[in-house]
């Protein structure tokens, strides 16, 4: 079984759990914010340690993290839930800082769109600040912002 987050049922090709606020209408297996703790926490004592197959982040998401601490707690529990690995919409940043093993696949709803698989055990704290250290150096200032974002605020 795989876990969509930000994916409503009525998007799903395949079986799943979904997670969704329904800002767009829809239903979803679980209504909640993906950015809040208390979802994982949730997700954790409902699904249980490696519930999931693989995890997927769509991109429309409404919101940001407000702390690296709870950015790292919400990493930390994802891990926990995911077998496999983590599908997330996008370039992620650990696919643009050339990370072995991190791959820009399928959409998995389909669509023509990117997205980034990511191994779960890659799917750190510390690769992600590894990478963001190295690219605040690397690249120019304009460039800085999108990668503090992505450190800060998003998956």
């Amino acid at each position: 079984m795989d876990l969509y987050c930000c994916v409503t049922n009525e998007e799903l090709i395949d079986d799943a759990v979904t997670v969704d606020l329904l800002v767009d209408g829809g239903t979803a297996d679980v209504v909640a914010n993906i950015f809040c703790v208390q979802t994982w926490d949730m997700l954790y004592r409902t699904y249980g340690n490696d519930a999931f197959e693989h995890l997927f982040i769509d991109g429309g998401i409404y919101g940001s993290f407000t702390s690296l601490d709870e950015k790292k707690q919400v990493m930390r529990v994802m891990r926990a839930l995911c077998k496999t690995s983590i599908v997330l919409y996008g370039h992620h940043m650990l696919l643009r800082g050339d990370v072995a093993r991190v791959e820009l696949v399928d959409d998995p709803l389909r669509r023509k769109i990117p997205c980034t698989r990511i191994p779960v055990e890659l799917y750190t704290m510390k690769n992600i600040k590894d990478i963001f250290d190295k690219k605040q150096i690397d690249t120019v200032s304009y460039q800085r912002i999108r990668w503090y974002i992505d450190f800060y605020q998003k998956f």
